[in-house]
């Protein structure tokens, strides 16, 4: 870990993953995606005990971060795709089921798997059914569907497109 990291792991779980300036966020606006990613990994291990306080909402930023991380190593191409999806994984919360559906078919677009994705589309649309609101990130999911259809396989470039198309 490079000397000028300590500072990032001293901060707050908030500061560290919610902060644009002070956080890891301020790597990833300098195109450091796989630095961000070391220092959020890091973090975690380094601070087991700020995020396992009993606090619901450490434990909940906890699996944010894993998710964050999964999604750096996302956009740093596909070679770290096995990588990030063990991250996805461990983003999973019990009795989240809507961010559940999103971190599955964040998975599926990553494999490949447009049954799985579809799916995850299903359910999150049901859920927000049932709910009668929306619960957000199926306009991500559908975008990935769509760019799975016409073979675009990058979370890079399906992401940007989803950008640009907002």
């Amino acid at each position: 870990m490079k000397k000028d990291y300590e500072r990032f792991l001293k901060l707050n779980p908030e500061e560290f993953d919610q902060d644009e300036e002070k956080g890891w966020r301020k790597l990833d606006k300098e195109g450091k995606s796989l630095e961000a990613a070391e220092v959020i990994e890091t973090y975690l291990d380094m601070n087991k005990d700020k995020l396992r306080d009993g606090s619901a909402d450490n434990a909940e930023l906890e699996k944010v971060m894993h998710f964050h991380i999964g999604q750096l190593l996302s956009f740093s191409g596909s070679k770290h795709y096995e990588e990030a999806i063990q991250h996805f994984q461990k983003s999973l919360q019990p009795n989240r089921e809507g961010w559940n559906y999103y971190v599955g078919g964040t998975v599926a677009f990553l494999q490949k798997d447009k049954k799985n994705l579809n799916q995850n589309i299903k359910g999150l649309q049901d859920l927000e059914r049932k709910l009668g609101i929306g619960i957000g990130n199926l306009d991500i999911l559908e975008h990935f569907a769509v760019s799975l259809r016409k073979g675009e396989t990058s979370y890079k470039k399906a992401m940007n497109g989803l950008e640009a198309a907002n």
